[in-house]
């Protein structure tokens, strides 16, 4: 969850007097916050605009900003999704918990050899082995959330469709 901040004034109108229209991708806002584990991955861009009590409107403001996952986010995504009530079971909660720590251990392996001193050819072959290893829990995992009927129906949308697109986003 990330908040809005900004200010306003101007020589003549008091703050409370002044008018913020708030825009986020293009759609107007009515709260200060965006809940950031319900948006797609990629850029967003908010646009801030004031008017005074005269009805003088400001520049609009743009900020930009990029989404990106990590194997760490997901994990704290399902606690979310689960408290806000978009994964229904905690059975499916705790199974995503699970392969996701699989998954992070795997990435943790991975880094050890990356950076392990031993034969050029000998660390290729084991990086490149867990990189598939990796891709292909991951690829389970990916088909399980989309067909396995018990669990693709205990996790509804939007959480589906995002944990899908993070980690299709975290494949190496």
């Amino acid at each position: 969850m990330i908040e809005i901040e900004y200010n306003f004034s101007d020589n003549f109108s008091s703050a409370d007097k002044i008018q913020a229209e708030k825009y986020f991708d293009d759609q107007m806002l009515s709260a200060d916050k965006i809940d950031l584990s319900l948006l797609h991955l990629g850029i967003h861009e908010i646009k801030i605009t004031a008017t005074d009590e005269a009805g003088n409107k400001s520049e609009e403001e743009k900020v930009n900003f990029e989404i990106t996952t990590n194997i760490n986010a997901i994990q704290a995504n399902l606690d979310h999704y689960y408290d806000l009530k978009l994964i229904t079971k905690i059975k499916t909660k705790y199974k995503l918990e699970l392969e996701l720590k699989v998954i992070e251990n795997m990435q943790g392996l991975l880094h050890v050899f990356e950076n392990k001193l031993m034969p050029k050819w000998a660390k290729n072959k084991v990086v490149a082995n867990l990189k598939r290893e990796i891709n292909h829990k991951i690829d389970k995992l990916i088909r399980d959330i989309q067909s396995q009927k018990n669990f693709s129906e205990t996790i509804k949308s939007p959480a589906k469709e995002l944990l899908l697109e993070s980690l299709k986003a975290i494949k190496i």
